[in-house]
C-alpha cells in the first residue's frame, strides 16, 4: 500500500479533509504548512506519495527525494508549482484534481474585469496617496469578452460573463463540440474582443501564447 503524506495541509482545508477522508480510506500523514524547500526532503522521507496544495517543488527538490514515486497536485495547473519536465525524468507520476476550483478561479478572473474595466487598482492607490482623479471606467454590458481558452475555467468564465451582459466568444487550441459560446479563431477574437481573459495550461506549447 502506498505511503502518503499530505506535505502542506491548511487550517480551511484540514476541516474539509476530516470530513471527507474516513476510516476506510488509504491512510494519509497529514503535515500542516507552509513548508520550505529545503525540509521537503525530510518531511517525504520513507513516503513514496505526496499530496501538495501549494508547495513548490523545483528540480533540486525531486531529486532530492529519491522514494517519491507519485504527487496529487490539489489543482489543475500543476506547471505552476512543479517542475513537470524534472518529476517525468525522475519517474514520478504527477496527477491533478479536473475541476478543482474552476468557480472560485474564474470568479477571482472575473473581479479582475471589474476592476481593470472601472481602474479600481489605480483609483485605490491615488486615494491612498491622499490625491483624487476623475477616471474614466468602462461599461461592461453590451462589451464581448474573448476567452482563450475553454476549458473548466474558461466555461465559468463564459456562464459568469453572459449574466453580467457581456457577449462572449471563445478560441480552444483543440476542437470542441459542446462549446457554450461561439469558437472562433485567434485572430478574429483578438480582433472582436473588448476584453480578452486568458485559461490556458502553462506548458511548452502554450508559453509566450500571446
Amino acid at each position: 500500500m502506498p505511503k502518503t503524506l499530505f506535505i502542506d495541509s491548511t487550517p480551511d482545508i484540514d476541516r474539509l479533509w476530516r470530513v471527507v477522508h474516513k476510516s476506510g480510506d488509504i491512510p494519509v500523514t497529514v503535515n500542516m504548512g507552509p513548508v520550505a524547500e529545503a525540509d521537503i526532503p525530510r518531511l517525504l522521507a520513507g513516503y513514496d506519495t505526496c499530496i501538495i496544495d501549494a508547495t513548490y517543488f523545483s528540480r533540486a527538490a525531486l531529486t532530492s527525494c529519491t522514494g517519491l514515486k507519485h504527487i496529487v497536485f490539489l489543482g489543475t495547473g500543476a506547471g505552476s508549482f512543479i517542475d513537470l519536465q524534472a518529476a517525468e525524468q525522475a519517474g514520478i507520476k504527477v496527477s491533478t484534481i479536473k475541476g478543482y476550483g474552476d468557480t472560485a478561479v474564474a470568479e477571482h478572473a472575473m473581479g479582475l474585469v471589474f476592476a481593470a474595466a472601472r481602474q479600481i487598482a489605480v483609483m485605490h492607490k491615488v486615494l491612498r496617496d491622499g490625491g483624487w482623479q476623475v477616471m474614466q471606467g468602462m461599461e461592461l454590458k453590451g462589451k464581448t469578452l474573448g476567452l482563450v481558452g475553454l476549458g473548466g475555467i474558461g466555461r465559468e468564465m463564459a456562464r459568469l460573463g453572459e449574466g453580467i451582459g457581456l457577449t462572449v466568444i471563445a478560441f480552444n487550441r483543440s476542437a470542441i463540440k459542446d462549446a457554450p459560446v461561439p469558437v472562433v479563431p485567434i485572430d478574429d477574437l483578438l480582433a472582436r474582443s473588448d476584453i480578452v481573459s486568458l485559461h490556458l495550461a502553462l506548458n511548452d506549447g502554450t508559453h509566450h501564447f500571446l
